[in-house]
This record gives structure tokens, sequence and C-alpha cells, in this order.
């Protein structure tokens, strides 16, 4: 009887390096205006407000009268940019060791890291203070956000908070193309028990449940879990795209190369660099759900 047998069992592993579960990428910047402009410590953004026309009123007393001068409003808004980077080292020695070879994997994961980080940048400065030419700040403002009582006591995402988001946006005449409306898992839990919603248009609330984009009330639905949550309330984010813009001083850039000074071990590194602001306050709604 072979009662030895077992020292020759072996272990199999797989030739494959699993990647758990994460936001593969940036969701937002896609639906934000994205401008190419490299060199410079900062990046400035010209505006221009809406203009006042002048009504003759008394035609023969203005004949042959003077043209009018007007004085346009311009400003600046101003974005610095920021480095968002990864970088590690693969020995030559520890790949002697495995099955895998993990560069590649390393790589594609680092663009995903970085395109995440690109999106908690977004919300913060669509958020936050935007800065100027002068360096001095601008806030978001009370009348651009919609309370967290709104349809009710303390309460998660309804519809009529997304009824008080349009009409935010409305009122400032921003323009209806374009518009975003970012939330989330919990947010998606509260929609899907809008009644008017869900009847509305079938492929609509299925498309959210399978986590993809769908359209309703004029926004285009994106789900996003890196949403600042205060204690028990989560600050969700309305924007039309012209309200916010990133400028992408150098798109990704990706290596894996050889390091002579460390042993000829293979360097995973990725890097993407740029920086955004609000443009405009009237394009961006703050939408307060209570999450229980």
């Amino acid at each position: 009887m072979a009662s030895t047998i077992d020292q020759a069992f072996v272990n199999l592993y797989s030739r494959t390096l699993y990647k758990l579960a994460q936001q593969q990428g940036s969701r937002l910047l896609p639906y934000v205006r994205v401008e190419n402009e490299n060199g410079g410590e900062a990046y400035f953004f010209d505006r221009l407000a809406p203009f006042t026309a002048v009504e003759q009123t008394d035609r023969d007393a203005q004949r042959h009268g003077d043209t009018p001068v007007n004085d346009a409003p311009h400003s600046k808004r101003q974005a610095l940019p920021s480095d968002f980077e990864w970088g590690d080292l693969v020995d030559k020695e520890d790949k002697l060791r495995l099955l895998i070879q993990p560069e590649s994997h390393y790589n594609e994961n680092a663009k995903y890291a970085i395109g995440r980080q690109v999106d908690s940048h977004i919300i913060t400065k669509m958020l936050g203070n935007a800065l100027t030419k002068d360096g001095s700040t601008v806030a978001l403002g009370a009348g651009q956000t919609v309370d967290t009582d709104v349809g009710g006591t303390t309460t998660g995402l309804n519809l009529d908070k997304v009824i008080a988001t349009a009409e935010v946006m409305n009122a400032a005449e921003v323009p209806d193309e374009g518009r975003v409306f970012v939330f989330g898992s919990k947010q998606l839990s509260d929609v899907l028990a809008i009644a008017e919603f869900t009847s509305q248009d079938y492929n609509v609330s299925k498309a959210l449940h399978q986590g993809g984009i769908a359209s309703f009330m004029g926004f285009t639905w994106i789900r996003s879990e890196r949403l600042a949550l205060n204690t028990t309330v989560r600050d969700c984010i309305a924007f039309q795209k012209n309200g916010f813009v990133f400028n992408m001083a150098e798109s990704m850039f990706a290596r894996i190369t050889e390091d002579p000074t460390k042993r000829y071990a293979h360097r995973v590194y990725c890097r993407l660099t740029g920086g955004g602001v609000r443009l405009e306050e009237e394009r961006v709604v703050k939408v307060q759900c209570t999450e229980s």
C-alpha cells in the first residue's frame, strides 16, 4: 500500500492575476468640458457674462445719435494642475518565482486608480470654492443647493428633489443639453422606488439597476461611489457640461521598462497631469440626500 503517496501530491496555481472589484477609470471625465493646454503653472479660462441690450425709447430724440458702448463683462477662472501618478517595481528575482507576468496587470490597475482619483478631483472642485484670476475664491452658494428636506423631512433622493434641481437650472437658463446627475448606490435604491421613474420607461430603470447610464427628466444619470458623505448626508451633484472644465495638460502616460538603477527590475509607472475648476455656479447644483 502506497501510504506515502501524499508526498507526490502537487499544488496547482492559477496563471491569471485576478483584479478585485473596483471602478475601472473615470466615469465623470467624458461628461465635463475637457481642454488640452500644456505648459504653465496655472490654467486660465475666459468667461463672458450675458449682455443687457438698450431699447431706444424716443426714436425722434435719438435720431443720428451715438452708437451705444456697453462694457462687455469679462472674467477669468483659474485651475491649478495636479499630477496623478502610480508606480511600482517588479524584481526579476520575484518574476522567476511567479507563474504570472504581473506588469501588464499592474499597468491596467494603475490606470483605473488614476481615473478614480480624477473623479475625486472633479467632485471636490465642482462643489468647492472656484479660483479666480486674482486668487480670490467663489463659493457655490446656498441658492445652488437642494436641501435634505425637499419633499419631506430629511429624505433621500426623491422626485421632488429631481424636479427642484431641474427648476434651479431652468431658472438660470442653463441649456438642456449636457445635463448630468451624479448619485450613489443608496440613491439608486431611492430612485428605483419612485413610481414615476420606474413606470415611465422600463429600459431606463433596467439600465440603472444594471449599473449602466440612463436618461431621466433631462439628466444623464451616472452612479459614483466617490461622492462625499457627511455623517448621514450624501452630497450628490447635478451639473451641465460647460459648468466645469478639466484641462488635460498631459493625458495618460504609461511605461513598463527596465530600471538599471534597481538591478534591472521592471518599473511600472502611470501618470496624468491636469486640473479642473467650476466655470459657472448656475450650472452646478448640490443635491443633499439623507442616508439611513
